[in-house]
Formats: structure tokens, C-alpha cells, sequence
């Protein structure tokens, strides 16, 4: 039977639990495990399509922060429709345009999450991807970064399954006699072996890192190149990162050509003087490879 003090027990029980459940959600909602940033410049044909690839990724425990760098186009119209859709979307506009770079060091500056997922606008993630990369980073807290596999836009719309920069799986496997091709790039120690000879560069849209080991090393994009990726990979090489790939197709890199000669011909010269460091760092003498 109830009775006045059962009555008052009961909605303090029930008032407890509602507090604390919405208490869990606000935490959560400031306390992401992912912080999944996206860079966006004049990008108004990709909006539509990149931001529901992760309202509809089966981890949902991430905000998505998007840094527009002064587009001059629809973007950040379209981006203002989108966060009204989705509480856990993030946008900021830069009053000035600060290229990729200071984007994604904005983007990590307002970051909240455990763990850091750069996204390219024209690039696809798939469903699985945070999932897969987040629950290996929780399980392994020895690991930094952690990429999974991904194949070529161009190819995927033919229906090819390339995978993507893994030419060193091939090459380690030849090496070592083994029939099983995607195992050895796998490793810490050939991921780093790789980055020497650019061929096991983490896709920077397929990859995960901890912002922990980010900000106890102060590692920044450099604002003066633009392979930001190579030197941002190589910084945390130098600081003791641990790497670790995961064979699963989770990701697809947009190959389309988009870049002049100029560009090419950069990128190029600042990869060779990456590895140069590398080298250096390595304790190897560049100048015999």
C-alpha cells in the first residue's frame, strides 16, 4: 500500500534516475570518444554525401567538427542545415581563409574527443570504420595511430577492390616467402619501414591517432608544406608513436586527378625530404639509398 513516504521515496528514485540518465548524456556530448574533423573548402557537391556517412556509422559515441575555410560557395549554408539536424555536428567558419593545414589544426584545437579522425570531404567512410579503429585503440593502449585499409574511388566505381598503398605488404611477403600478402604491413616496425620508402603512408582519411599523444608532444600540422600528413606521421615517429594497420577494406581515397604539375612536383620534393629525416632520425645515411 502506499503511503505518503512511499510516494516521496518513489519520485526521488525516479527524479535520480532521470537526472543521471541526462546527466550521462550531457557528459558524453562534451566528452566524445571521437572527434571526427572535416575540412571543407568550397566542398558544396561532397556536403550532402560525407556528413550522413557518419550519422549513419554504427559508432556513435563522436562529433563531427566541421572548420569551412571561408568558402565561397554553398557550403556553409548547407553545413548550417546540417547541424540543426544533428546535435552531435560542430561547424565554425574561419574569418580568413587558413588553407589545410591551419584547418585542421583549428579543427583539433576545438576538438573534445578521445581519439582524432581526419576526413577529406571527397574521400567515403564507411559505416564500420570508427567502430573498428576505436574499439583497437581502446583494446590496445599501446597503439597512437591505427588506419584500416582502402581501395581507389575510380577503381570502386568499376567494381575493382585495389587496395591502396600496400605495394609494401607485397614487397615484405616476396621477401619473406609468405603466401599471405596482407599480414606484414600489419606491424609497428613496417609501418615506420615504410614511411622510408613511401610505400605504407597511413590514408589520412582512413586513420585514427590520439589526441592524448598529440598534445603531450605539441605535434601540429606544419603550416609550410603541403604533405601536412608525411610530416605530421613523421613528427610522431620521432616522438615514439606506435602504429598499427588493420587489413579491412573501411575506407575508399578519392584518386581523381585534382592537382596541377606544380603541385605534384611540391609534394614530391617535400616527401623526399621527409623521408630525409627519417633517415636521419633512423641513424641511416640517406645519401646511399
Amino acid at each position: 500500500m502506499f503511503n505518503k513516504s512511499n510516494i516521496i521515496l518513489i519520485l526521488v528514485s525516479v527524479l535520480l534516475i532521470y537526472t543521471g540518465f541526462f546527466g550521462y548524456l550531457q557528459y558524453k556530448k562534451y566528452h566524445p570518444k571521437v572527434s571526427v574533423i572535416l575540412t571543407t573548402y568550397n566542398a558544396e557537391k561532397y556536403v550532402d554525401s560525407v556528413i550522413p556517412m557518419f550519422l549513419q556509422s554504427e559508432w556513435d559515441d563522436f562529433e563531427l567538427v566541421v572548420i569551412d575555410d571561408e568558402s565561397s560557395d554553398k557550403t556553409w549554408s548547407m553545413l548550417q542545415q546540417w547541424e540543426r539536424e544533428d546535435s552531435r555536428i560542430r561547424i565554425y567558419r574561419n574569418e580568413k581563409n587558413l588553407g589545410i593545414c591551419g584547418n585542421r589544426n583549428r579543427g583539433l584545437e576545438l576538438s573534445r574527443g578521445q581519439y582524432i579522425a581526419m576526413m577529406d570531404p571527397d574521400d567515403i567512410s564507411l559505416p564500420q570504420r570508427l567502430k573498428v579503429s576505436a574499439e583497437y585503440l581502446d583494446s590496445h593502449p599501446e597503439t597512437d595511430v591505427v588506419d584500416v585499409d582502402t581501395i581507389l574511388k575510380l577503381d570502386y566505381e568499376k567494381g575493382i577492390e585495389n587496395k591502396r598503398a600496400h605495394v609494401f605488404d607485397y614487397v615484405l611477403s616476396r621477401l619473406h616467402k609468405s603466401t599471405d600478402l596482407y599480414t606484414e604491413a600489419e606491424k609497428d616496425e613496417n609501418i615506420k619501414l615504410g614511411l622510408l620508402f613511401s610505400l605504407a603512408v597511413p590514408t589520412h582519411s582512413a586513420s585514427m591517432m590520439r589526441k592524448e599523444f598529440l598534445e603531450k608532444h605539441n605535434i601540429r600540422y606544419n603550416k609550410d608544406v603541403i604533405s601536412d600528413d608525411y610530416y605530421l606521421y613523421l613528427d610522431m615517429v620521432q616522438a615514439g608513436a606506435k602504429f598499427h594497420h588493420i587489413p579491412e577494406i573501411l575506407a575508399i581515397y578519392n584518386d581523381t586527378p585534382h592537382h596541377s604539375n606544380t603541385f605534384n612536383q611540391r609534394q614530391y620534393n617535400e616527401t623526399q625530404e621527409a623521408k630525409r629525416q627519417l633517415y636521419e632520425w633512423a641513424g641511416l645515411d640517406y645519401s646511399l639509398y
